[in-house]
């Protein structure tokens, strides 16, 4: 019984009495829980260069559920030197989690610059409105125990400006080690797409009502985050060149490779929460 209902979870295919009229049959959480290992990557898109995204950073959890020990992989971006964004979902149950920073090809741990470092729970922190079973503010935050020493290979990616709302029509970059596709595992190296911000309106045919606190990415030509990207950046460039977080990969649909769009916790409408907890300050 309790399998079964672990697997319903996974897939987020059955929800008790949601508050939003979501499609839930379309509707997967985009992270791998597997009970041995972890394989995940991005469908269709392209190998990053080493340091391409230095704020990247991959969450490896130990996550306890019912009688379940597993491991879990996420996505996470670096705000600061002490503190990693990521989807709620992520942390949701999860008892400690180990950082990949500056890492590229997770597999091999003589990279150089990786960083590893082990974060528990306790310094976890996940939206205390976050709903579980709505996707709601899907968003938390890790706080590392130490400050980073910054260099090309690890570092922090800007908070969108208060203002900065209107992204409908933006190219973005997301970017994780992801599926590459719903049955292959793929490589081990870190990967991107480039894709177009929709409107919300575009998403509610796929998925139901989308939230003003969501944003929207499009997914055609099989090209789109997967399983083992959530909680992963999506990014726009500021026109100093630099990149500018705008979300979170939080859902998507039941296949990866079926151009569905993907829908993204939206930066902007939690940066007072994130002042709140890291003392972060919010452009206007």
């Amino acid at each position: 019984m309790k399998a079964a209902i672990a697997f319903m979870w996974l897939l987020v295919e059955v929800i008790a009495f949601p508050r939003y009229d979501h499609d839930w049959e379309n509707i997967t959480i985009l992270e791998e829980d597997q009970l041995l290992g972890f394989e995940n990557r991005i469908v269709g898109g392209e190998h990053a260069t080493p340091n391409q995204f230095p704020y990247q950073v991959g969450l490896r959890l130990l996550k306890v559920r019912d009688l379940d020990v597993y491991r879990s992989w996420c996505g996470g971006s670096l705000i600061s030197d002490k503190v990693v964004l990521t989807a709620a979902h992520c942390l949701d149950n999860a008892a400690s989690v180990l950082l990949y920073l500056g890492a590229h090809d997770r597999t091999k741990s003589s990279e150089l610059k990786r960083e590893m470092i082990q974060v528990k729970k306790e310094s976890f922190i996940i939206h205390e409105k976050y709903d579980r079973d709505v996707i709601e503010n899907d968003i938390g935050l890790i706080l590392l125990p130490q400050q980073l020493e910054l260099n090309q290979y690890i570092n922090t990616v800007k908070l969108p400006k208060a203002s900065q709302t209107d992204l409908v029509g933006r190219m973005a970059v997301a970017s994780g080690w992801g599926k590459t596709a719903d049955s292959e595992p793929g490589s081990s190296v870190l990967k991107f797409v480039n894709r177009k911000i929709l409107d919300n309106s575009d998403c509610q045919q796929f998925f139901g009502l989308i939230l003003k606190t969501q944003l929207c990415m499009e997914g055609r030509n099989r090209k789109a985050t997967c399983q083992g990207d959530s909680g992963g950046p999506l990014a726009i460039e500021d026109s100093d060149g630099s990149k500018v977080i705008v979300g979170l990969t939080s859902f998507g649909g039941y296949s990866c490779e079926k151009g569905i769009p993907v829908v993204f916790t939206r930066v902007s409408s939690f940066l007072d929460w994130i002042n709140k907890h890291t003392g972060i300050p919010v452009e206007a």
